[in-house]
């Protein structure tokens, strides 16, 4: 399956025109993803901004995650805002392990991943809400 490219909806555009060119069902956001957002409950969710210390923490977790994997019979793969889709929502986790059989049953060129991921990083700021926390373990 090939990747599907990434929407950038035009902010020259009256606002009427820029939602109605958003996709409107899970099928649509998988087929044609918006950049910097992710799809939640039937919704399209803005991503916020990133700050240098969770840059810094997601560095670090991933290098050391990556050589964990790559230093084990393990194989597979660490990935970064990789795609997988979960109970009808679209997360991109800090990161996240594909472990070879799913590589092998859904190749690298997709969009997202139709399922979760085996394991998933999220790094959590003090402006996180507990219930936000909670609905990404989900």
């Amino acid at each position: 399956m090939a990747t599907a490219p990434v929407q950038v909806v035009p902010t020259d555009l009256p606002m009427e025109e820029r939602v109605s060119s958003l996709p409107k069902t899970l099928a649509d956001y998988l087929a044609n993803p918006v950049a910097q957002t992710k799809w939640v409950d039937g919704y399209i969710v803005e991503k916020v901004g990133q700050t240098l210390g969770h840059a810094k923490i997601q560095t670090r977790l991933l290098f050391r995650w990556l050589g964990y994997v790559e230093c084990q019979p393990l194989g597979g793969m660490v990935l970064v805002k990789a795609p997988g889709q979960t109970k009808g929502r679209v997360r991109r986790p800090d990161a996240a392990y594909s472990s070879p059989d799913l590589i092998q049953q859904f190749g690298e060129d997709i969009a997202t991943l139709l399922q979760s991921y085996p394991l998933v990083e999220e790094i959590f700021s003090p402006t996180d809400c507990g219930e936000d926390i909670f609905l990404k373990a989900q």
